[in-house]
């Protein structure tokens, strides 16, 4: 339930953020940092499903940490 709670918060957040940004600040470089926010996000929550890692960087194939998670954790 504690979970539930915590992604609940951080989705409400994340969504009264990027509105905020959106229609208070207009422009490219805004746009940018909007997409920034947004990226880190979901390597955040990637990361927080899988357990231990950085979200979508320790997947590459061939890395030897990829390599390590495969032998521990064989999908």
């Amino acid at each position: 339930m504690k979970n539930i709670l915590h992604y609940l918060a951080l989705l409400l957040g994340v969504i009264w953020t990027t509105g905020y940004l959106i229609f208070n600040l207009k422009g490219a470089f805004d746009l940018l940092l909007i997409g920034a926010l947004l990226l880190l996000g979901l390597q955040f929550m990637n990361s927080r499903a899988r357990g231990k890692g950085k979200g979508l960087l320790s997947r590459r194939e061939g890395s030897s940490r990829f390599k390590r998670i495969e032998k521990r954790f064989p999908s």
